[in-house]
């Protein structure tokens, strides 16, 4: 038998099994006396006794009035907690004034505020619900404070380069980012606020499950006051249950399988397998462009009706032959230690439309700090860059930039990593459209659904370039987009990069420590030296001869580009 089904039958039996032994072992003890009578009530009669109360609705009132409070009460505490520690995790401003304050007033005990809530809103609900508030608030506002001040910084640039307004990054990176660890507070605070309302419920209360208790404890009813208790354990355990429900329907990301179901598998190879493939993908290629065309026409007429515009899709202008990127930087330094680190100085370059360049040079030369200076992502430099004769001040969809490190979003599918890119201005049809196209493209057909955990390096780097494509870009920025990937990998995905490139007019620019990948992507080689970096010197590529490994182009070339390095 399956080992793990083996374990899931031996843990679902001991969960069935303990609870039963613990009955017995309470039974035995009050037959015996082991454990007082008079203290303590059997099974038999608390059983008998929960029947009785649920009859008289007893019971179901009190644990109405308790869910009432315990509810409201977290509620407006998890609210406001999470509001509040989002704001201070985004903003310095907010951290600086806000959680000094509650960085003091967190630490007094929520059960310390009693006197002082009973002074303000009486022995009636609105104490309780405030003490419940207050120990929600606490967790949460830390847990969600801290986990945003902790999201992956290589996220939140990528969102800065697709230049996303504030919503998108709270709902697609920050708070995804953060929820599971807000579903583990939420789940520390809902018993946190049992606890709470217990203790509030037995100090000043008529109603509620922790006054019956009390209640039963004086006027000495030990079934009343064990049934009471298991019906705070009952009530508790779907509270978190529910929240562990919720958890899971948040992280569902994480629990998809990594290897395809069988069900997949097979229908993979009998696509692959099937005769004359390539009509059958023209067909498919053929019914998708008319679904789309039906899908936009009915888009189009319920425009006219409703007044509505649709987005268009960006389109280059004839630049061929002309200069898309004007580079002069006088100088690039960094504060380090005190002091400052010039990284680099002097280095000028016009690239040409469609033109392959690619940057080399030893680690540490400011090759990575190039790209994204030429993106728009730091503009912290003496010089100016110019995009089609437009200076650039930030970052634009008219350069994407394809990093070493993926970057996918991983509670998203692929489709949406890619469309991710998009401007939230395309919607609907076009850019369902534009997703499909672009998977297309990258050969990853069949995989839209899927999670990035479960693809191989090289799909998730195909989607990251998808992701860069998808919008068009006239510049196409590669940070060592392979230098993850196995030699084997790497070489499948040269050629798919040239596949794609093959037809467009895209600009690339990328950085690469493989002087072999250089070669055979590039039409122009830059080498980077010297300490601040400039450029040394720029090798030009017969895209005809020097691309293939086995010529002695490729050689002659290559021994050039090991002297330049290593002088």
């Amino acid at each position: 038998m399956n080992r793990k089904i083996t374990n899931k039958l031996i843990a679902f039996s001991i969960g069935i099994i303990l609870p039963i032994v613990i009955i017995l072992l309470w039974n035995w003890g009050v037959k015996t006396e082991v454990l007082p009578p008079s203290l303590i009530a059997s099974p038999i009669k608390v059983l008998s006794k929960f029947k009785t109360l649920i009859g008289d609705d007893v019971l179901w009132l009190n644990a109405k009035a308790s869910l009432f409070r315990l509810l409201a009460g977290f509620l407006l505490g998890s609210i406001f907690g999470i509001a509040l520690g989002v704001l201070v995790g985004v903003s310095k401003l907010a951290s600086r004034i806000i959680e000094p304050l509650f960085l003091i007033l967190i630490p007094v005990p929520p059960l310390a505020w009693i006197p002082l809530l009973i002074i303000t809103f009486g022995i009636d609900q609105g104490s309780k619900i405030a003490l419940i508030s207050i120990g929600s608030f606490c967790t949460l506002f830390l847990t969600t404070s801290y986990s945003v001040k902790a999201t992956d910084k290589n996220l939140l640039e990528l969102s800065n380069l697709y230049s996303k307004e504030w919503y998108v990054k709270l709902f697609r990176i920050l708070l995804p980012s953060s929820a599971s660890n807000i579903i583990g507070s939420l789940r520390v605070s809902m018993a946190l606020s049992w606890t709470l309302l217990m203790a509030s419920e037995m100090i000043a209360s008529s109603s509620g499950l922790g006054w019956f208790i009390w209640d039963s404890r004086n006027f000495s009813r030990p079934d009343d006051m064990i049934v009471g208790m298991i019906s705070v354990g009952i009530l508790g355990w779907f509270t978190d249950r529910s929240l562990q429900w919720l958890g899971n329907y948040f992280s569902r990301w994480k629990a998809v399988k990594k290897e395809p179901s069988l069900l997949n598998m097979f229908r993979i190879w009998v696509w692959s397998n099937l005769p004359l493939q390539n009509q059958w993908n023209d067909l498919r290629a053929i019914y998708r462009k008319l679904q789309l065309s039906v899908s936009d026409f009915f888009f189009d007429k319920f425009n006219l009706v409703f007044g509505k515009k649709k987005s268009q899709s960006r389109t280059h202008p004839d630049t061929s032959n002309k200069t898309v990127l004007e580079v002069s930087i006088k100088e690039k330094k960094f504060k380090l230690n005190g002091g400052e680190l010039r990284v680099l100085k002097n280095l000028s370059l016009n690239i040409q439309q469609g033109e392959f360049n690619t940057f080399i040079g030893p680690s540490g030369c400011g090759k990575t700090t190039l790209l994204k200076l030429i993106a728009g992502l730091d503009v912290d430099f003496s010089g100016e860059i110019r995009n089609s004769n437009e200076k650039v001040i930030g970052s634009s969809l008219e350069r994407c930039i394809v990093f070493q490190e993926q970057r996918l979003l991983p509670w998203l599918r692929v489709k949406d990593n890619i469309t991710f890119s998009l401007p939230v201005s395309i919607r609907g049809n076009l850019k369902r459209k534009k997703a499909l196209e672009a998977i297309e493209l990258v050969g990853l057909t069949g995989f839209e659904n899927a999670y990035p955990n479960q693809l191989s390096g090289g799909m998730q780097q195909r989607v990251a370039l998808a992701r860069a494509m998808v919008n068009l870009p006239r510049v196409l920025l590669l940070d060592e987009p392979f230098g993850a990937l196995d030699s084997i990998t790497r070489d499948k995905m040269q050629k798919e990069m040239k596949r794609i490139l093959k037809g467009t007019d895209t600009t690339v620019l990328m950085v690469t420590h493989d002087i072999d990948e250089a070669i055979t992507l590039s039409d122009r080689i830059l080498v980077l030296n010297g300490s601040p970096t400039s450029i040394s010197n720029s090798f030009n590529i017969n895209r005809n001869g020097a691309h293939d490994k086995t010529t002695d182009e490729f050689v002659k070339i290559r021994k050039e580009l090991i002297n330049e390095l290593f002088r």
